[in-house]
Formats: C-alpha cells, structure tokens, sequence
C-alpha cells in the first residue's frame, strides 16, 4: 500500500526530518530543502527557518529582515543576531569614511523596534574587531574614563558604531527579551552603558550571557594576553554597566578567554572578578569559564545559595601556590557545603583532561604514576587544574594539580557537595511527584 511521507502524521514526519538532519552536517540546508519540495513541508517547517534572523549594519541585510518582519512568517522569529560590521577599516579604525552610514536607516528602525517580531524573546550583539587587533591593543594599554567615551565616540566611527547600536536597543522601552546575549564584547567604555534607559532595558532580561574579547593574536598569529589597564579597568565596571542593573535575571554567564582569565590573586596581570557584593535574589545558575578560584566568586556564590539551582565552572582553575593569595577547589566546595544549599540540584565542573595537566612526566616521574594508578583504580576521579599567570597568560601547575589529586582534597570535599546536590535532587522529584 502506498504511504506518502505528506500524509503522515505531524509528529512521524518531524521524526523523520530530525533523523535526516542527524545524518547531515548541514541540518539548516536539510530544512531548506524539505521545505522547497511543496506548501505542507514549507508550512510544517517555517517555524524552524525563520527561528532566528541575523541582521547586519548594511541596507541589503535589513531589506532582508524587514520581508520577514512584514510576512506571516514574523511570528516563528525567535532570535535577533546583530552582527555589525566597520566598512573601509580593514586597517585603521580611525579612518573616517563619508560615503557609508555607520547604521543605515532601515536598520536602524529594526534595531529600536524589536516588536516588528512579535515573539522575538532572544537578542545576540556582537561587533567585529579582528580586523584592527593592533589599534585596540594599543588602546586597552590606557586606563580609559568613561567620562572620555562620549567624546571618542564623537571623534572615531566604530567607537560611535558601538554607541549608537546599543542606544537603538535601549530605545525598545516595552520589550519581551528575556535572553540577552553579548558576543566577544570589545574591552572598552561605552557611553550608552551609563545610561538609565540601557540599564532598563536590561532590568527585565532573564538570561544574561557576556562573553570578552580575548585571545587576539599577534600579526605573526602567536596568541598573547589581553591582561592590560584597559582591560582590567573594564572587567572591574561590570557591575556599574551590567551585573548591576539584572534584576530578573535567573542565569548568569560570563565567559573570558585563556588570555584573559578573570580571578584576582594579587598579580599585576590578573583581573579581578568583581562579583562578591552583587545581589541577584532571582539567580538560578551561574555559568563560568577562564576563571580562577577566588575569594569574590566564593563570596557570590555563597550569598546566591539559596536560589541556585545550577553551577557550571568550565575550564577554571584553583591557584597554584606559584600565586599569592592561593584559593584551592576544596575551599571552594566546603565553604558551599557548609552554608547549606537547599536549592542546588546541579554542579557542573569541566576541567582540562588528565594527559593536559600531567604531561611533564620526566619532572615528575613519580608523582605522575601515582595520579594514573588512581585514575585506574578510579576512572570517575577528577583532577581539579591548579595554575598561575605568567605576563598574564595561563600557565598549568603541573606539580600543584597532580598534588592535589594525590591528597585528595578536592575530591573528598567535590563528593561531600554532591551528597547535599543529589539530596536535593531526590527531594525535588518528590515534591514534584506529590504535585501532579
């Protein structure tokens, strides 16, 4: 008997195109395809093409978005991405250019009237500066006031791109984003930061996610440190231009880079993540990566305890005694086990693999076996990374990390969380289950 895939039940047809989206790297052009054979597919499909609308600063690129603003199919967009671009830049970007708007006009009435979608609840900005690394290095090297970002931005095109796309934004005085994200955001002042409409703008947003421009290479392609004035004075406005103002916020992200880790343990080089004294009393999960242990995350942390539901540290590191000021993962883990966390039902540690922390075996021959005859015996037993900045790049604490693994620390204080972490577990699916 003949079955044609278009008579099928809604359900078995998604089944089947998520099957053909698995066996395909590209899973977007599989949707564009099925959705190009006939008016049912194109139909069942539209609300997974037209999830996300990608917006640059140029007027074919809006033409583009205000079609779907203008169609039926503006009710499936669900993501904003802006992605702005500097034209004429490619070497300087103090060149000024007449013949281009920095925003033209019909992306300007998209960017301050986000309710052209009306179900658009997740907003992505991210400017592009890979290609003028060496003028912002330059620049991070000054101790910049933010005073000084009004009148830079008036003086230099890309300062005043930046002011004028988050202006735009702040102008959406009733909107339904909930998910802000801000992409390889550039290390220096702003002068919309300041301003009481963008600090409403964010005050409804449940989802906050900043991740910093690091990791910029050298004209010969070698990786060096962001760690400098300027970007140490940014990190440390936090607060002021964003943290401070997210009184809805339920999860937290903050994302720096290898060559940026944020952490202070009394280095010149190393940034201080100043978190301690902030109060979110709706903070559900805090996501962290490139950061170390530290006095001001403990602080945080423990003051949220009660709310947390997830903590996530990918690619963090305790600090080695080659750091002043050292702060170990088992201080970590007692000081939020002692505080009592009711709430906490996930903790998520993500570290380098054993082979990346231990690989000076000829050093430390001996200590190195010891730490894969624990692995052996226990192949689920964490190696917590331990490190320090050297000129402000991270440097592994080979001998401190094995050390600890050895005394086992860390690990004994990690399990005594997880107990309290699983406990509340269980009690949540009870609650749950009486419930229903």
């Amino acid at each position: 008997m003949e079955c044609r895939l278009t008579t099928l039940p809604t359900e078995l047809k998604l089944l089947i195109i998520e099957h053909l989206q698995e066996l395909d790297d590209d899973r977007l052009q599989v949707v564009i395809n099925l959705s190009s054979t006939c008016s049912s597919f194109r139909s069942l499909l539209a609300p997974e093409l037209f999830h996300s609308v990608t917006l640059h600063n140029t007027e074919s690129s809006a033409v583009l978005a205000l079609a779907a603003a203008n169609n039926h199919v503006a009710q499936y967009v669900k993501r904003l991405d802006f992605k702005a671009h500097l034209f004429g830049m490619r070497t300087s970007p103090y060149s000024y250019f007449a013949t281009r708007l920095l925003i033209p006009k019909t992306v300007r009435s998209i960017l301050r009237n986000l309710k052209l979608f009306p179900k658009l609840d997740t907003l992505s900005v991210q400017f592009n500066a890979q290609s003028f690394v060496d003028v912002l290095m330059d620049i991070l090297r000054d101790d910049e006031p933010i005073e000084e970002a009004l009148g830079l931005e008036k003086e230099l095109p890309w300062r005043r791109l930046m002011a004028d796309a988050y202006k735009l934004l702040s102008e959406n005085k009733s909107h339904g984003i909930k998910t802000v994200l801000l992409q390889d955001i550039i290390p220096l002042g702003v002068s919309t930061f300041a301003s009481p409409d963008f600090h409403k703008f964010l005050s409804t947003v449940y989802h906050f996610r900043i991740s910093l421009l690091g990791g910029l290479p050298h004209s010969n392609g070698v990786a060096r440190s962001v760690h400098s004035p300027g970007y140490h004075i940014f990190v440390s406005r936090l607060p002021v231009y964003f943290l401070n103002h997210l009184d809805s916020v339920r999860t937290l992200s903050i994302i720096a880079s290898r060559n940026g880790m944020l952490g202070r343990n009394r280095s010149a080089w190393s940034a201080k993540l100043p978190i301690a004294n902030i109060q979110m009393p709706n903070l559900e999960s805090v996501h962290l990566e490139w950061t170390f242990i530290c006095e001001e995350l403990i602080q945080f942390l423990t003051a949220h305890v009660r709310s947390l539901k997830h903590i996530s540290l990918h690619n963090c590191y305790g600090h080695s005694r080659e750091s002043v000021g050292c702060v170990t993962w088992y201080g970590l883990f007692d000081r939020i086990t002692d505080v009592g966390p009711k709430s906490l039902e996930r903790v998520d540690i993500l570290t380098p693999k054993a082979e990346q922390l231990i690989y000076f075996s000829d050093q430390y021959e001996a200590k190195n076996k010891e730490v894969r005859e624990l692995q052996q015996k226990d192949p689920g037993r964490l190696i917590f990374a331990y490190g320090f900045l050297s000129q402000g790049m991270l440097v592994e604490g080979t001998q401190d990390s094995m050390e600890a693994s050895i005394r086992g620390e860390d690990g004994k204080a990690h399990a005594r969380l997880m107990v309290a972490v699983k406990a509340n577990r269980r009690s949540s699916r009870t609650s749950k289950t009486r419930s229903q």
